[in-house]
């Protein structure tokens, strides 16, 4: 015998309710400004809202897979040079750490100034 779980469906926080009624109200004002309005064309401005968050989350992922691999040719770098702990080696490296450090700040700077924005 097999055993499904279930539950109730889980219950909607009060400003999630807050927010559905208030784009009702929205949505219902803007109807009887615009009597043709279709049912389609609420889904597809609502599915644009939602789209616009998703890219937000999409933005933030992409910045952090643009760090992770620049995090990756940090550490070929460190294996190229063969891992020896050598100062002289090191100290030549310096700039290169550097640059890689500057760019992986700076691609963070940026997704999250236009994250915010």
């Amino acid at each position: 015998m097999s055993y499904v779980p279930y539950g109730p469906p889980p219950q909607s926080s009060p400003r999630a309710q807050e927010l559905s009624m208030r784009l009702k109200e929205t949505i219902d004002k803007y109807k009887r400004d615009n009597p043709d309005l279709t049912s389609g064309e609420i889904r597809q401005a609502l599915s644009m809202v939602s789209v616009g968050a998703a890219a937000k989350k999409m933005s933030v992922a992409i910045g952090l897979a643009v760090a992770l691999m620049l995090l990756g040719l940090l550490g070929f770098f460190f294996a190229q040079r063969g891992g020896e702990m050598d100062i002289t080696k090191i100290a030549q490296g310096l700039p290169t750490i550097a640059i890689v450090l500057v760019v992986i700040l700076g691609v963070g700077v940026l997704f999250l100034s236009k994250r915010n924005s």
